[in-house]
């Protein structure tokens, strides 16, 4: 089970479970949705507050990721004629 700490900061960031991680099934999704994005992120059973930190991180890696791609996409088609 999710340790308390880690239980605690979810529901601080309004973070709620959503089920089994279909990518890898040992693992929970959770999903908090903010006034701009929603952020998923997926955590094994059992984790702590380093393991959530680093999920949290890694979802915004990937996000920003994903947008410095489209910015690229978009230049790149300027250039079309």
């Amino acid at each position: 089970m999710i340790t308390s700490e880690a239980f605690y900061i979810l529901e601080a960031f309004g973070f709620e479970f959503v089920g089994p991680d279909k990518k890898q099934r040992e693992n929970w999704v959770y999903l908090a949705k903010t006034a701009t994005q929603d952020v998923v992120i997926s955590l094994p059973e059992n984790a702590c507050t380093e393991e959530l930190l680093e999920a949290i991180v890694a979802t915004g890696r990937a996000q920003n990721r994903e947008k410095v791609r489209e910015a690229h996409q978009r230049w790149l088609e300027t250039f079309k004629g």
